[in-house]
């Protein structure tokens, strides 16, 4: 369930896609995060004067600048451009070692659907682990739901909130709060009840008796 505790461990990872300077700035400033650049993201934090904790990747899209800084730093992880899983699953997977509270990904979305999609699972991966893990750009905030969440409104990230089965058809869903409620619904793999939904209340919440949802709050 996501509240507003205080976490203890924060890991901020920073990969390569789309990474906004204003939106970076402003995360690393919410948070004491341990920092994960993932190959091009090094670039991001070098431009954002921000060292990095750890850096992993193969550096196949790290600039030059990146490689000389980090490529033969002590706790970097090297990996070879040929293997069987991506740069961030190796970042998700050293960032779960630290048995964090929160995981956050910047740089996880981009002109690559499938590397996004890819990132969605990662956030799931995270869950399984009882770890909660976002994927933020610019307008979206995206979290995987189960069992129940609540979504404040004076704290949402957007004007909008979705929710989109991970996998399997989610069961017992059930919306309060919201301009479209539900009341133990089974929804459905990939239909799209549960799109641009609007928080209405003070606060907005979800119940799920089975399954995982995709909880997207976006801005536009």
């Amino acid at each position: 369930m996501f509240n507003d505790r205080i976490y203890n461990m924060n890991v901020l990872i920073v990969a390569g896609g789309n990474v906004s300077m204003p939106l970076l700035e402003k995360t690393v400033n919410e948070k004491n995060y341990y920092v994960i650049g993932v190959d091009g993201g090094l670039d991001s934090l070098i431009d954002a004067d921000i060292t990095a904790n750890a850096a992993i990747g193969d550096f196949d899209s790290a600039s030059e600048l990146a490689r000389d800084i980090y490529m033969d730093r002590q706790g970097t992880i090297l990996l070879n451009q040929e293997k069987d899983f991506t740069d961030m699953h190796a970042a998700v997977n050293s960032a779960l070692k630290l048995k964090p509270e929160l995981i956050t990904i910047l740089g996880g979305t981009g002109s690559r659907i499938d590397h996004m999609l890819a990132n969605i699972g990662l956030l799931a991966l995270c869950r399984k682990q009882g770890v909660e893990a976002e994927l933020i750009d610019e307008t979206n905030r995206v979290r995987i739901v189960d069992k129940s969440c609540i979504f404040r409104k004076e704290k949402q990230f957007g004007t909008y909130v979705s929710f989109i089965p991970f996998a399997e058809p989610v069961k017992g869903v059930c919306l309060k709060g919201f301009k479209y409620g539900l009341d133990h619904v089974t929804v459905e793999k990939m239909e799209s009840i549960g799109v641009s939904n609007e928080i209405r209340e003070e606060e907005g919440s979800i119940s799920i008796d089975e399954g995982y949802m995709i909880a997207i709050e976006s801005k536009d």
